[in-house]
């Protein structure tokens, strides 16, 4: 009695060695390595990919507009551009922001863009400001925004139904930062 209950101590035992080898290592176990600037931008329900690829480029350096007259710089579609933006309180708005802010602090500016094909278009921003698109001095509604605090490269985004042949005008006001960084681009679905 006391050799089988040696033999089945022992093969339980091997049993329990030869199960553990088949396990994956531990390593292979834990999750891929996220990258903690981006990792809160899978949290957007868009797919951000796109805008947040063209965020991380190098930026082309603008001086935003704070006239609001045709002395605005041009952007270009699917272009990463640092945006100096002024001192709210210095910029001059033909039209005011659809949402009023105060000036202390916050900075502001104008841009104009065009698009080449119609269909819907994403603002997207590396840090926080009101966004308005305005067309003729009216304001262009919105399709969808969202924002992500953690997210480094992608803080807010908002979408705009827009035409090729017409010119916009980019109007940012309330922002956090006197540089950001601005992409316009196609929206990507999902």
């Amino acid at each position: 009695m006391r050799c089988t209950t040696y033999l089945g101590v022992f093969l339980t035992a091997a049993a329990s060695v030869g199960l553990l080898g088949l396990a994956p290592p531990i390593e292979a176990q834990e999750p891929p390595h996220r990258d903690p600037a981006t990792e809160t931008c899978d949290s957007y329900e868009q797919d951000v990919s796109a805008d947040i690829a063209v965020l991380q480029q190098d930026a082309r350096a603008v001086t935003s507009g704070a006239g609001g007259g045709a002395e605005l710089p041009e952007l270009e579609v699917a272009r990463h551009y640092a945006a100096a933006l002024h001192p709210q309180g210095e910029v001059h708005f033909t039209v005011e922001p659809s949402r009023v802010m105060l000036a202390d602090g916050a900075f502001a500016g104008h841009m104009r863009f065009s698009v080449p094909v119609s269909g819907r278009y994403r603002i997207a921003l590396t840090s926080e400001s009101w966004v308005d698109v305005l067309h003729g001095g009216d304001y262009l509604d919105a399709e969808a925004f969202a924002g992500r605090v953690g997210c480094k490269p992608l803080r807010k985004l908002v979408d705009y139904k827009l035409e090729t042949g017409k010119s916009y005008v980019l109007m940012l006001s309330g922002g956090s930062d006197n540089v950001l960084g601005v992409a316009i681009g196609p929206v990507h679905e999902r």
